[in-house]
């Protein structure tokens, strides 16, 4: 395992579990204590490294640094757009805006 860095990319949708009332993040994502830095999205809604997680899921042990995520409508956020999880031991920096933002950005 290592730290990612996605300066090289940007996306239109989550990266993960894209969201909507259809797809959903129900697992388990242990970062081991690494980052994922640089991540860029610009999109509509349900935005974030996850889109939406769902209950019962979790992210834990990760941090998500130097985020540049602009959502046009709603469930905007740096881990998740969405969040009916848990986040445990996670951090998040950079800048997040949209309609309505999600907690933990």
């Amino acid at each position: 395992m290592a730290d990612i860095d996605l300066s090289e990319f940007s996306y239109d949708k989550a990266f993960i579990a894209q969201g909507g009332w259809y797809e959903e993040f129900k697992g388990i994502f242990d970062g081991n204590g690494h980052t994922i830095s640089h991540l860029t999205i610009k999109g509509q809604s349900w935005l974030g490294l996850f889109g939406r997680l769902e209950a019962g899921a979790e992210v834990r042990n990760l941090g998500v640094v130097d985020v540049n995520i602009i959502g046009t409508d709603d469930f905007v956020g740096a881990i998740a757009g969405y969040n009916n999880g848990n986040l445990i031991r996670c951090y998040s920096s950079g800048t997040v805006s949209g309609e309505w933002i999600g907690e933990l950005c």
